[in-house]
């Protein structure tokens, strides 16, 4: 079972986890410890279920905390990894300083409010809230400033298989440009063409449209089922897909397997139950379902859920390794 809590990761990935840490500052040194990284890490091609230790929302606390969700290669990305935050305000404006990466970058606030930074400029949003969806391009310097006592996040950080071979080209060329000329190997086609490419830093706050009651029953108002609120080609990606599902009780999506893109799924209210393997995910739990793996969702509780699916769409890649049980 690959259902495994956080913090029992073994003590090596960890320690390869807390590397990223390090990948901040877009230099040619930073590259070089980025694709030697990335070229050692085992490929997840199994759904893999995360939730807080603390089960539900995070925990209150008067030191930063971070728990990891993921760290790993997928069919699609060359480079996952996932992270919850709590960070206390204690006095503090900035909650992290800028810095920049050649991974491309979502963020999602749980609780709290927030606004975020982008090359010296604040965002129009400046009250972040539960829901947000913030994405952040690779080598854009960003940063974010706590509005709130309390501020919880979900991190995802990501680069593409399709990205790490242009950086392996670049850095054995000797160059050093900023951003990455990506070309995919294969165009993949879509009933629905991605719209414009994201290129800059884009703020998506959803849940005011599509929030689902706190109760079900023949009242409760009728909601979009799904709502699309991202759906672009990115500079590693041929299409970041993101839409929120509100979910009725007794509701299902069937078990099916989606063969160029892995899916990250985030609990935002009520419970869903994964299928085929019955994981319960609560508010705030994360799945990460790789290509190629069998997956469904079910609501079985009595109130209506929300969640998001985050979508991201490459060439996939073959391996002969074993699946890495996280």
């Amino acid at each position: 079972d690959n259902a495994m809590a956080p913090s029992r990761l073994p003590i090596l990935l960890a320690t390869i986890a807390a590397a990223a840490g390090y990948l901040d500052d877009g230099g040619e040194e930073s590259r070089f410890m980025l694709v030697n990284m990335l070229d050692k890490l085992p490929i997840m091609t199994s759904p893999y279920v995360s939730a807080p230790s603390a089960g539900g929302p995070l925990v209150t606390t008067k030191k930063p905390m971070r728990e990891a969700v993921a760290h790993t290669r997928t069919p699609i990305l060359a480079h996952l990894e996932a992270h919850w935050s709590l960070l206390p305000r204690k006095g503090r404006r900035d909650t992290k300083t800028p810095h920049l990466h050649d991974d491309e970058e979502v963020c999602i606030v749980l609780d709290g409010g927030a606004h975020f930074r982008t090359e010296a400029k604040l965002f129009d949003e400046l009250n972040a809230t539960r829901g947000t969806f913030v994405y952040y391009p690779s080598m854009i310097e960003h940063s974010m400033a706590m509005r709130s006592e309390t501020l919880q996040y979900l991190c995802i950080r990501f680069f593409s298989h399709d990205a790490l071979r242009a950086l392996k080209a670049l850095l054995a060329a000797g160059g050093n440009e900023k951003h990455l000329a990506v070309a995919p190997r294969e165009r993949l086609s879509f009933d629905e063409p991605p719209g414009a490419p994201l290129t800059a830093p884009a703020v998506f706050i959803p849940h005011k449209a599509s929030a689902p009651p706190a109760t079900s029953g023949p009242d409760a108002p009728l909601l979009p089922e799904r709502r699309v609120f991202v759906h672009a080609a990115t500079a590693g990606l041929q299409l970041l897909h993101v839409h929120s599902t509100a979910m009725q009780p007794g509701k299902a999506k069937q078990s099916h397997a989606d063969a160029t893109h892995d899916i990250i799924i985030v609990v935002l209210q009520g419970a869903v139950t994964l299928l085929p393997r019955g994981d319960v995910l609560q508010a705030n739990d994360v799945a990460v379902l790789p290509a190629g793996s069998n997956h469904g969702l079910r609501n079985d509780g009595p109130d209506c859920s929300l969640h998001y699916a985050i979508e991201f769409h490459g060439n996939p890649i073959a391996s002969q390794k074993r699946t890495l049980l996280l």
